[in-house]
């Protein structure tokens, strides 16, 4: 009984022990399994960082600024820090990018490694309305935005307002779920292109990898029409010299410039839809309304040199219905006689390619996650 007792002692002992040396071992497996996942996430930080800074040509790679494939192998965080990580930032159409960080660290029992990926859009306009005279600006009560407006001046808003109004002082008076002003001071903005920098994308382009001509309107008017994207011309732009009229029933699927002259809008049903990472309408003048019940919607980014204005004996029933955002070099671009509406949609007001002459984009308002796995 002597030996019996003590055999299950011994036995008792050595499963002890062996549980210990178990728990000591999954402890430190597990120790380098966070450490590779925390390795990872350090490649994932530093994409985000270079995609932040894509306007800069020392903080981020070219590669990554053009939209090809960019890697790193075996960076680390300096001596003190255990393990290493592969990184590669891919561009995978207009605004977006795919980022994949592998963090490894090596032990005694080998190597553990952890995968991330994830991948982000690069927003630009984070305003339904943005403009960029720092002089007064009004916004009269036939102006309702969802979303926020950023005018540096100071500001007298009767508009219905349902975001943040950002300037350097405001003048409340108007309606909204938020009629909150903030100043303008140090809030991350992204300029307005003035006249001489908006690009109006000329005649040869290339989208989505595709070379094309933009089309000339030989017509100064257009009714009962729709033009959209060409075999020549895969983006459907559009260009016009001089003054255009939209009379009705005048639909473009791609997007409209207008070089040197005014927009005119006449009669109901016109529309622009944007493609995707390109303006909507792009005007070196008025956006006029010259007839009663005129109508205009638009699905994208407008950029209007001057200002929404109309006929002083006209405009009754006017509309102008914007779901993107609506941006202007002009300290009041509004009408008080022109009903406006601008919604803002985030992925229709993301235009780095708006200025003319960067070699590259520019700096983004933000990045939004639209993918992330483990």
């Amino acid at each position: 009984m002597v030996m019996l007792v003590v055999g299950s002692a011994s036995v008792m002992s050595l499963a002890v022990l062996s549980s210990n040396i178990l728990q000591a071992s999954a402890s430190a497996g597990e120790g380098s399994v966070l450490q590779a996942d925390a390795m990872a996430e350090s490649g994932i930080n530093r994409a985000l960082y270079y995609l932040q800074n894509i306007d800069s040509t020392t903080k981020c790679p070219a590669t990554v600024a053009s939209g090809g494939t960019y890697t790193e192998n075996g960076t680390t965080l300096g001596s003190s820090v255990p393990g290493s990580f592969n990184l590669q930032v891919k561009g995978t159409g207009t605004n977006r990018w795919k980022i994949d960080s592998t963090g490894s660290v090596t032990t005694t029992r080998g190597t553990i490694t952890r995968k991330l990926s994830t991948t982000i859009d690069v927003n630009y306009f984070g305003y339904a309305v943005a403009l960029g005279s720092s002089g007064a600006t009004s916004i009269p009560a036939s102006v309702t935005v969802t979303g926020d407006v950023y005018a540096p001046g100071a500001v007298t808003n009767a508009g219905a307002l349902g975001g943040t109004l950002y300037s350097s002082s405001a003048t409340n008076s108007g309606s909204g779920s938020t009629r909150a002003s903030k100043s303008s001071s140090g809030v991350t903005v992204t300029p307005v292109p003035a006249l001489a920098s908006a690009n109006h994308y000329g005649m040869a382009y290339t989208y989505n990898g595709k070379a094309g001509l933009a089309t000339a309107l030989v017509l100064t008017t257009l009714s009962n029409v729709t033009y959209g994207p060409t075999l020549a011309n895969p983006a459907g732009i559009y260009t016009a010299i001089g003054n255009l009229t939209l009379n009705g029933n005048a639909k473009i699927n791609g997007v409209l410039v207008i070089n040197g002259g005014q927009l005119i809008v006449k009669n109901t049903g016109n529309s622009i839809t944007a493609p995707t990472g390109l303006a909507a309408v792009i005007s070196d003048g008025d956006l006029v309304f010259k007839a009663d019940s005129a109508t205009l919607d638009v699905s994208g980014l407008v950029w209007v040199a001057t200002k929404i204005s109309r006929n002083a004996t006209t405009g009754a029933g006017c509309r102008l219905a914007v779901t993107g955002a609506f941006i202007s070099p002009s300290a009041s671009p509004f009408d008080s006689g022109v009903p406006t509406t601008i919604i803002y949609d985030k992925a229709k007001a993301s235009v780095p390619g708006i200025w003319l002459g960067l070699t590259r984009p520019p700096a983004p308002t933000n990045l939004t996650v639209v993918g992330w796995t483990n």
